[in-house]
């Protein structure tokens, strides 16, 4: 889209819009149609979605995610505060 862009060479919003639409007649229908696509399947996935799947999410951050994230942090801090460093 940037580039696309650095190729305009109109004022306002208007004339961008026709501008990409004569250049790019397509783009707005193709990309509804890839969003409408990825919501179906995330629909998809949703119905998925269980309570053992939620509470094995949560185990994994609350004790894995925090434990080995503390664990950097302190390995962090105490590096600040070496007195070699």
């Amino acid at each position: 889209m940037t580039d696309l862009f650095a190729e305009f060479s109109g004022r306002n919003f208007e004339e961008w819009k026709a501008w990409y639409l004569q250049k790019e007649p397509a783009a707005i229908d193709n990309a509804t149609e890839r969003v409408y696509s990825m919501l179906g399947r995330l629909q998809e996935a949703i119905l998925l979605i269980d309570k053992p799947m939620i509470r094995e999410w949560v185990e994994d951050l609350v004790l894995v995610k925090t434990f080995t994230g503390l664990c950097f942090q302190e390995a962090l801090i105490a590096s600040e505060t070496h007195p070699y460093r």
